[in-house]
């Protein structure tokens, strides 16, 4: 029985720190109010309302992961370009830092 209740709480422990890896948060759905690109396709964004849930050590933008390739990170950009100058609020998913939260998703809020 002891050997059980070990196992069961190894498990739950395993399991909590897993969850924590996966962690993100999404960020309210809002109109960007700059967007920046820079040497190796590098996109920064910010919006009215910035977010720091992981604690970067800056804040004041968001930057696509340069972890994804270069043709995600082009279609992000012209997601961002789009619901800018056609004032479309979008919401972006948060997963870890570089120097400021990196964007892994973009969602657009389109209603009819």
């Amino acid at each position: 029985m002891k050997k059980i209740k070990l196992f069961l709480v190894i498990l739950f422990v395993g399991l909590m720190q897993a969850a924590s890896v996966f962690a993100y948060s999404t960020t309210a759905s809002e109109v960007p109010t700059g967007i920046a690109v820079g040497p190796g396709m590098v996109v920064e964004v910010s919006f009215p309302t910035m977010i720091n849930p992981d604690g970067c050590g800056y804040s004041g933008a968001y930057q696509v992961s340069t972890g994804m390739d270069v043709a995600t990170r082009k279609a992000m950009l012209a997601t961002l370009i789009s619901a800018k100058s056609t004032n479309t609020p979008v919401r972006v998913r948060l997963e870890g830092c570089s120097d400021r939260p990196l964007i892994t998703y973009i969602f657009t809020d389109i209603y009819p």
